[in-house]
């Protein structure tokens, strides 16, 4: 075997034991190998959740109340497969517990402060920010 031939097959496993890692590998560091790399990671925001106490809706500027309540933003969320919801932290179900599809979104939002902006990623992960300010900072962190 010559030498070319030796460096193609190091080549070759080295390739092969890299994808083996990116697709076995879990989404935090897939994320963070996409990113290095620059592909687009596989984890994309399926949801994105307002959590605000509805008693304390004054404390929003006007800004924020307008793309809460922005038909244009959820058009533009649902075209990019986002559910945009919001909800309130005491929100129950018939049975008179957290809905099982929220609870982790409210409860990460309630340990951090209210009002809360949380991005579920499509591997569940979740993402918390401070309320944004206005509607280019929410389109911003949504990728519209």
């Amino acid at each position: 075997m010559t030498k070319l031939q030796k460096v193609c097959w190091v080549l070759v496993t080295c390739l092969g034991m890299a994808a083996s890692f990116v697709t076995f590998a879990p989404t935090a560091w897939q994320d963070y190998v996409a990113s290095w790399i620059q592909v687009v990671p596989q984890s994309k925001i399926v949801k994105a959740i307002v959590v605000i106490e509805s008693a304390d809706v004054r404390q929003l500027t006007k800004e924020q109340i307008v793309f809460c309540n922005s038909a244009k933003v959820r058009e533009d969320a649902e075209k990019a497969r986002i559910q945009f919801l919001l909800c309130d932290p005491d929100v129950k179900n018939r049975n008179g517990n957290t809905p099982d599809d929220l609870a982790p979104a409210i409860n990460l939002a309630k340990n951090k402060g209210l009002p809360r902006l949380v991005l579920v990623d499509s591997h569940d992960g979740l993402a918390d920010y401070v309320l944004p300010i206005d509607e280019a900072e929410l389109r911003k962190r949504l990728g519209l």
